[in-house]
């Protein structure tokens, strides 16, 4: 009997133990706290250059998938996206009048404006990667799936335009999103902002 007593004990955790394990779980815990609001804020930045890659794409669906009436007010509307550097955390979608240049004037419908929250456009490149100031267009219509993209309203140099978004909250967090006149529109994985 005593030595099922003794055996009684020995079982369990010394306070030792105990102490070891609750340091281990502060110190864990500690490390995901603090990386918390890094963390939030590039996802909150992958987010929005992942909704601003979708409102390009909703343009090109519409404006090369909607059906073409022969005349009137329904016949070959091209959709886009409308740009304006002087407004950094802006971009508005728009269906454009019965015309072929491709661009954003008064008569065309706006669709909806979209604000970017906790973050801001900060750059257009071309291909070669040139720093552009201005408007920029990009419209998509029926039958052609590739991209107009125009700059301050001529033809952008190149094949594709860049965009780079830059958290509010400084440091090193912004993402890029490519549009190519072929129809790709991509955001680019692994960037890395150039302060």
């Amino acid at each position: 009997m005593l030595s099922l007593f003794k055996f009684k004990q020995n079982r369990g955790f010394s306070l030792v133990e105990m102490l070891v394990v609750i340091v281990i779980f502060l110190i864990i815990t500690g490390i995901i706290v603090a990386n918390y609001p890094q963390f939030k804020d590039q996802s909150a930045l992958e987010l929005m250059a992942q909704e601003m890659a979708v409102n390009i794409r909703t343009a090109q669906v519409l404006g090369t998938g909607t059906r073409v009436g022969s005349s009137g007010p329904a016949a070959a509307r091209s959709y886009g996206v409308h740009f304006n550097s002087d407004n950094t955390n802006k971009f508005i979608s728009f269906i454009g009048s019965n015309k072929e240049d491709g661009t954003f004037d008064e008569g065309d419908k706006i669709v909806e404006e979209y604000t970017l929250q906790g973050a801001d456009i900060t750059n257009f490149y071309d291909q070669s990667g040139d720093d552009l100031t201005g408007v920029f267009d990009i419209t998509y219509r029926r039958p052609n799936p590739e991209a107009r993209i125009l700059h301050n309203n001529s033809n952008i140099t190149g094949d594709s335009l860049t965009i780079k978004i830059k958290s509010k909250r400084g440091g090193d967090r912004c993402k890029q999103i490519r549009i190519s006149i072929n129809g790709q529109i991509a955001v680019i994985p692994g960037f890395q902002c150039q302060q």
